[in-house]
């Protein structure tokens, strides 16, 4: 068979794409299966999940160990950041962090997707925002069954 170029890890740092002349917007988003986001919870490691659904949504399903900053709130507050009207560090955004890698989920990865690429134009590094594949809907389909689908 051929191998999943679609799940291929990237491991440059920031700087080292600028130097290579390559802009980090320019750099597929880093994709997880829920399976393999089971595996890591089931391995005991230290991940980091960001839930971006707007909470009627975490009362119906959520995957554990997550953090709640709905999609809204997130761009209305990239938006005051880039228009200059609040430091970063005073939004909603200083509690995502910057320096490990941060798996970002939705109910099927639309909402998700938008907000890696608005913090991508933040300047967090793009190697490090991860979208969790299918969302919650894939996570219920192929990882707890048991999980209402909405």
């Amino acid at each position: 068979g051929m191998p999943a170029h679609d799940h291929v890890q990237v491991k440059l740092n920031v700087s080292e794409l600028s130097e290579n002349g390559i802009s980090p917007e320019d750099l597929p988003t880093p994709l997880i299966t829920p399976i393999e986001l089971k595996q890591r919870f089931d391995n005991d490691d230290d991940v980091f999940v960001l839930d971006v659904r707007n909470p009627e949504e975490l009362e119906i399903a959520a995957i554990e160990h997550h953090l709640e900053i709905p999609k809204p709130r997130i761009m209305a507050a990239v938006e005051q950041v880039k228009l200059g009207q609040v430091a970063l560090v005073d939004t909603v955004l200083n509690a995502i962090p910057r320096d490990r890698e941060v798996i970002v989920y939705c109910r099927t990865q639309a909402r998700s997707g938008q907000v890696i690429d608005a913090l991508r134009e933040l300047g967090f590094d793009p190697t490090k925002l991860v979208l969790l594949e299918g969302g919650i809907i894939e996570w219920a389909r192929t990882v707890d069954r048991s999980m209402p689908v909405y």
